[in-house]
């Protein structure tokens, strides 16, 4: 494998500085290992075990989907689909690296590629397993796509505040679909009022049209926002053992401290 090369730039692109810093890790890694044209199989579970051999029993497929999802969402690769397969671009990739093989290893984006969007989190690997069902988030997003009228009241709240954000660059569809899997990644936390406290802080730090990539901001902000709450709820077991600690019978300074402290 040829090496790669980084340009001092990328540490002012703001498309990078916009990635979490598992996404921004992958990018890396992403461009070690893809072909001579910047290519590369999209399957996850192909991209987990290229780019992170030693890390494969501590990083999911799912992972990798979400990663690379933020890339997309970013612009820094394209992902399409030929022959109902999906592979990757990464964007601008032959204007930094030096080609030297005369073909690459997977096809092109021809004319009638299908690109997408959207990372299929759960691709299938052989002939034998290309009829499994499909995971719960790939039917998530079916429904989002297929199904946007049946929107529950809270759905409808969170659409509105997206839309109410200076210089989102809102889409219905996917917009749906991407608070929908927020709603299964992140069950613990409430995702509207999330949304409400994001929509706040942009007030004072905007986006900006065409450079910022404001899914990808919204999804590291869910990430801090359920990091938050496990960080409080250990803090709280913690002190509800030390309570309980204070008030052993056999613990005289136990007992005052609990009396001064009420």
């Amino acid at each position: 494998m040829p090496n790669r090369i980084l340009k001092e730039s990328i540490t002012t692109s703001c498309e990078v500085d916009n990635l979490s810093a598992d996404e921004e890790r992958f990018f890396y890694r992403l461009i070690v290992v893809c072909d001579d044209f910047g290519r590369m199989d999209a399957r996850p579970r192909i991209l987990r075990a290229k780019c992170f051999p030693l890390k494969v029993d501590e990083i999911s497929d799912s992972d990798v989907a979400n990663w690379l999802q933020g890339l997309v969402d970013s612009g820094l690769v394209i992902t399409y689909i030929v022959d109902g397969k999906p592979y990757l671009q990464v964007a601008t990739f032959e204007k930094h690296n030096t080609r030297r093989a005369q073909h690459s290893k997977y096809p092109d984006m021809q004319a009638d590629a299908n690109i997408c969007k959207q990372v299929h989190a759960n691709v299938s690997e052989t002939r034998d397993t290309r009829h499994e069902t499909r995971d719960t988030r790939s039917e998530r997003r079916e429904e989002a796509a297929a199904a946007p009228e049946n929107l529950s009241p809270h759905e409808k709240d969170c659409l509105n505040t997206l839309r109410a954000v200076e210089n989102y660059p809102f889409d219905f569809a996917k917009d749906l679909d991407m608070l929908r899997i927020f709603m299964l990644d992140y069950p613990e936390i409430d995702i509207l009022t999330e949304l409400k406290k994001w929509r706040d802080y942009k007030r004072d730090k905007p986006l900006i049209k065409n450079k910022s990539s404001p899914r990808a901001q919204l999804r590291n902000w869910m990430i801090h926002a359920r990091k938050f709450m496990q960080e409080r709820g250990d803090r709280s077991n913690g002190e509800t053992r030390r309570g309980h600690a204070q008030s052993d019978p056999g613990d005289p300074a136990g007992k005052f401290r609990e009396f001064v402290r009420s």
